[in-house]
């Protein structure tokens, strides 16, 4: 369970290895969590050889309004494919105050 600020922006970050046409994707959201940005980088500086990892990285937002034990599905999948390889689901645990 992944602990989240109401209110705030999070990150959550998935692996897949590069050259495989895989990638991860937000499948489904629930009410009061939105997207706000997404990108991908490869563990190195230069470029990414075939097979090696690849970060996807999600930022999403809490509204207040979100309930605690909300789940956000994650795919990997191909963009030319209907089904996914695999999901990813991280439930949330919302805090209700001042962050510390």
């Amino acid at each position: 369970m992944l602990e989240v600020q109401a209110g705030s922006d999070f990150t959550v970050e998935l692996q897949s290895p590069s050259g495989t046409g895989y990638r991860w994707e937000v499948e489904r959201t629930p009410p009061g969590i939105a997207v706000v940005g997404r990108g991908a980088s490869s563990a190195t500086d230069s470029a990414p050889r075939p097979g090696s990892p690849v970060t996807y990285r999600f930022t999403l937002h809490a509204d207040p309004k979100a309930q605690t034990g909300a789940a956000i599905v994650f795919a990997l999948k191909r963009p030319w494919e209907a089904e996914s390889a695999r999901t990813h689901t991280v439930s949330l645990a919302l805090m209700v105050g001042p962050a510390n």
